[in-house]
C-alpha cells in the first residue's frame, strides 16, 4: 500500500495547457444522441446498458482512448458501460474492412468512435457495414496533424492533396450520407498548436503517432463531442431501437406471438421470474435454415504477426447448416 501511494506521489499525471471548450455548434453532439441519452438518463435503479467501440488502427490503439473511457465512466456512473477497443495497428481501411464484418456485428455497439487511414471507398464500406448490420451510431474522427502543417486547397500533385481530400471532402460527405457524428479533430488540433506556439511534432512521438501530450489533446478533442443534447435527438435515432411489451405493444394470437419487423436484430427477453420454452421462426422457418444468419467472429491471433490468423472467413457458395 505504501509503495502504491508513493508511486502516485512520485509520478503525477502530466499537466498540459488546457484544450479550450468547443464552440456552441449543432455539429457538436450531432447524430450520437441516442447513445448520449442512454448514458444521461441512467439511474441507480435503471442502469442502461451502453456498448461503445473504439475502432481503427494504431492511432486508435494509443492511450487517449482510455482517457475518453475513463471520462465517460466518471460522468455517467449510473450507466452500465461496456467499452472495447478492437483497433489493429497497421490496418488501413483496405485491410480493416475485411475484419469489420467479424468485429462490429458481433459486439453490436451503440456507438463506434472511428478513425482509420486508407482508401476512401473501403472507408465507406466499413461505415456501410456498421449502419446496415447494427443500429450503432458513429462518431467519425477527422485526422489529427502529422509532422507537416495541413495545406489549404493543394493541387493534385501536392503530397498533401489526399490528406486534404479525405478530411475536407470525403469524411464530411460520409458523415452526412450515413448520418454520423463528425469530430473535427483537425481544426481543434491546429488551433491548439497555434494557441500554444507549438510545432506539429510537439504532440508526436514520430511523424504521425502521438506522444503523451498528443494523447491528452486527442482525448480532450474527442470528449467534447460526447455531450448530451436532447434537442439533437432525431425521431429516426429514437426509433432505431424499440422495446415492445407483450400484451401492450405486441399481442398473442393463440399460442403464437408474431412480430413483423424490418431490422437486423431481435432480442426476446423473458419477464422476471418467468420460465418455459419457445419455438422461434423467421418467415415460418427455423433461423438455422437461413445460411446468411451464420456469422463469424474474429479469428485467433496469428503466431507470426500481430494481426488475426485470417482476415475474413466467408464462402463463395451458400453455407449449408
Amino acid at each position: 500500500m505504501i509503495a502504491a501511494i508513493l508511486a502516485v506521489l512520485l509520478f503525477p499525471r502530466q499537466s498540459y495547457p488546457p484544450v479550450p471548450p468547443a464552440a456552441d455548434s449543432p455539429a457538436v453532439g450531432a447524430n450520437i444522441q441516442r447513445t448520449m441519452t442512454l448514458l444521461a438518463t441512467s439511474t441507480p435503479q435503471k442502469r442502461n446498458k451502453v456498448r461503445i467501440l473504439f475502432y481503427g488502427q494504431s492511432i486508435t490503439e494509443q492511450n487517449w482512448w482510455k482517457l475518453v473511457a475513463e471520462d465517460l465512466r466518471r460522468r455517467f456512473p449510473n450507466a452500465d458501460l461496456e467499452i472495447e477497443n478492437k483497433a489493429v495497428g497497421g490496418f488501413a481501411s483496405q485491410i480493416l474492412v475485411r475484419l469489420a464484418e467479424h468485429d462490429i456485428p458481433a459486439f453490436y455497439p451503440d456507438l463506434v468512435i472511428f478513425h482509420v487511414y486508407g482508401a476512401n471507398n473501403t472507408y465507406e464500406e466499413i461505415l456501410r457495414t456498421i449502419r446496415t448490420r447494427t443500429t450503432a451510431e458513429v462518431l467519425i474522427q477527422k485526422d489529427h496533424v502529422g509532422a507537416q502543417w495541413p495545406v489549404e486547397n493543394p493541387d493534385q500533385k501536392n503530397p498533401m492533396w489526399w490528406d486534404h481530400m479525405m478530411n475536407n471532402v470525403f469524411l464530411p460527405d460520409y458523415a452526412k450520407k450515413y448520418r454520423c457524428g463528425l469530430a473535427d479533430v483537425r481544426t481543434g488540433w491546429v488551433g491548439y498548436l497555434k494557441a500554444n506556439g507549438l510545432q506539429p511534432k510537439a504532440l508526436l512521438s514520430d511523424d504521425i503517432h502521438l506522444n503523451d501530450h498528443g494523447c491528452f489533446v486527442m482525448s480532450e478533442l474527442v470528449k467534447r463531442y460526447l455531450v448530451h443534447k436532447p434537442e439533437l435527438l432525431t425521431d429516426d435515432a429514437r426509433g432505431s431501437v424499440r422495446t415492445l411489451e407483450v400484451g401492450k405493444d405486441v399481442q398473442r394470437e393463440g399460442q403464437s406471438l408474431k412480430l413483423p419487423f424490418e431490422g437486423n436484430r431481435v432480442d426476446l427477453l423473458a419477464a422476471k421470474g418467468a420460465g418455459g420454452t419457445a419455438k422461434i421462426l423467421i418467415d415460418g422457418k427455423k433461423p438455422s435454415e437461413f445460411a446468411e444468419c451464420v456469422a463469424f467472429t474474429r479469428t485467433s491471433p496469428s503466431q507470426s504477426w500481430w494481426g488475426p490468423a485470417l482476415l475474413r472467413v466467408s464462402s463463395e457458395k451458400p453455407r449449408e447448416i
